[in-house]
């Protein structure tokens, strides 16, 4: 029998960051807002860089990918190695505004941390939604890394009836 590790259990540890009313309320979605996340997003001295990246991914991310790719997720496109200002991300989906970035080694040092919580406070200044996942938890219960990852993918709009 295969001992997986229940979600619910290990939640607080592996995924600290769960959204809350007040955090979703307020999300600028004007146009002047992204007109200025657009022009963030195609910075070209970074194609080079991003494109190196992914060809060179871990396997953490060759794995994530794996399930994310072709729209496998809730029907969202996500992209690979996509530039924010000045930053990479893992994993992004323009259509919610979220972010998944997998985290090694180095993100747990002093100098990691410092730096992942100055990105962090970047990207959701520009409405942006950062889950982090060390690398490890991708390979020991993706399952739970998916549901995580859809607890911040909003329910699909209702059909339109029409009429009056």
């Amino acid at each position: 029998m295969e001992n997986k590790p229940n979600l619910n259990l290990v939640e607080q540890a592996k995924f600290p960051y769960l959204p809350n009313n007040a955090e979703m309320e307020g999300i600028d979605t004007s146009i002047e807002q992204h007109e200025k996340y657009k022009s963030l997003s195609t910075l070209g001295y970074l194609k080079d860089y991003r494109q190196d990246l992914r060809n060179n991914k871990t396997t953490a991310e060759a794995y994530l990918w794996s399930f994310l790719k072709g729209k496998q997720l809730n029907g969202l496109k996500f992209r690979r190695q996509h530039s924010v200002g000045n930053y990479i991300l893992d994993f992004y989906c323009t259509s919610i505004k979220l972010a998944i970035e997998l985290d090694g080694a180095h993100h747990y040092t002093q100098e990691g941390i410092e730096k992942d919580k100055v990105r962090d406070a970047y990207l959701n200044e520009l409405g942006i939604t950062v889950l982090h996942i060390e690398n490890r938890y991708v390979f020991e219960c993706v399952e739970e890394v998916l549901r995580y990852v859809g607890v911040f993918i909003p329910p699909p709009a209702p059909p339109y009836r029409g009429g009056d």
